[in-house]
């Protein structure tokens, strides 16, 4: 009985809402979580995958599947599978693996989206809302005051190590 609520709730919409949204935050805004920046998508993104096999599961239906931009998705997956024959330095295998991390990462977040309610989607949106305040905010803190946030506090800007800020 216990386990059956478990299931249910590791199945349900609520849980892939929270966790799609987590993963939005911890991919685009990385550097607030972790100071070397795949750390964190390396930690969370398998919790993530498993949660959407979760819910796929519990709520199977081969429209999901089916559904065009699914379709396109597994395509542009298969794309990148095309380099893999021409790699042939353990640099450019080094360079490929942190890239396909990401891109991994990217992919499972567009597939989350793609299985949202409208409530969830209203919710993710929201989350960007933030995100774009906070990158503006940034934004306008280093072109106008030329401050960085670097390791937990604000300091003067150092383009070298960290072009980007806490956006990555």
């Amino acid at each position: 009985r216990t386990l059956k609520k478990l299931f249910d709730f590791a199945g349900s919409q609520t849980l892939l809402t929270i966790a799609t949204i987590l993963a939005f935050w911890i991919k685009f805004n990385i550097v607030l979580f972790t100071y070397k920046p795949y750390t964190a998508t390396k930690l969370y993104f398998p919790i993530f995958i498993l949660i959407i096999g979760f819910y796929c599961l519990k709520n199977f239906n081969k429209s999901i599947f089916l559904n065009p931009r699914t379709i396109l998705l597994g395509l542009v997956a298969v794309t990148f599978l095309v380099p893999v024959g021409y790699l042939f330095h353990p640099h450019d295998w080094a360079i490929y693996k942190k890239m396909a991390l990401s891109f991994i990462s990217f992919m499972t977040l567009y597939f989350a989206t793609i299985l949202l309610d409208d409530k969830g989607k209203k919710y993710l949106l929201r989350a960007v809302y933030i995100f774009c305040l906070i990158a503006l905010s940034y934004f306008l803190l280093q072109s106008v005051f030329g401050w960085s946030y670097e390791m937990g506090h604000l300091r003067r800007a150092n383009p070298v190590p960290r072009p980007f800020g806490i956006m990555d």
